[in-house]
């Protein structure tokens, strides 16, 4: 099954949308504990990246 350029963009938006939260919550984390490494962010950005590749790689979605 192939994906659909609307439904590629809709999780796009959600995918950009749940990274947005989950930094948020993990910088609010960091100041209340005085930390300031970014060694999640990085992380986060990974994730962010490999799920970006996976949605628009039609090669990597089943048929």
């Amino acid at each position: 099954m192939k994906l659909s350029n609307e439904l590629k963009n809709e999780m796009m938006k959600n995918l950009i949308d749940a990274l947005l939260k989950i930094k948020m919550i993990r910088r609010q984390l960091d100041y209340a504990k005085g930390d300031t490494c970014d060694c999640e962010k990085l992380y986060l950005n990974e994730v962010f990246c490999e799920l970006k590749d996976h949605i628009f790689d039609d090669k990597k979605v089943k048929e």
